[in-house]
């Protein structure tokens, strides 16, 4: 290994991925790039995945936001807010975690059928 002083004196955000199926928090992954900004280079690459209250709070309002233009894209009329508990969403392919889904997902895959 070695050591010195890092040329780079900038980080910039280049993508974020977002999991929404995870817990009601979602789960946020951003790659970011250290760069020189006298000469443009790039010195290296890292991820991160700790976010402030605030960043949090901003992730909020923007899936809300997202969630408005498909309901406007995709829906008579728009879109409007859910009224009472609603359950997890699951995506396709993923196990459920209550009821049959239980019984012939995860915990009992040793009783499947072979496919």
């Amino acid at each position: 290994m070695k050591q010195g002083t890092l040329k780079a004196n900038a980080v910039k955000l280049a993508s974020i991925e977002v999991n929404f199926m995870e817990p009601a928090s979602g789960k946020m992954t951003a790659k970011a790039a250290f760069v020189s900004l006298t000469t443009g280079v790039t010195h290296g690459w890292t991820t991160h995945q700790v976010w402030s209250p605030q960043t949090l709070m901003k992730l909020r309002e923007l899936t809300e936001s997202m969630e408005l233009d498909l309901g406007a894209f995709h829906f008579l009329g728009g879109a409007e807010d859910v009224v009472g508990a609603v359950g997890p969403t699951t995506t396709p392919g993923a196990t459920p975690t209550g009821g049959l889904g239980e019984y012939l997902g995860e915990n009992h895959k040793e009783d499947a059928d072979p496919a």
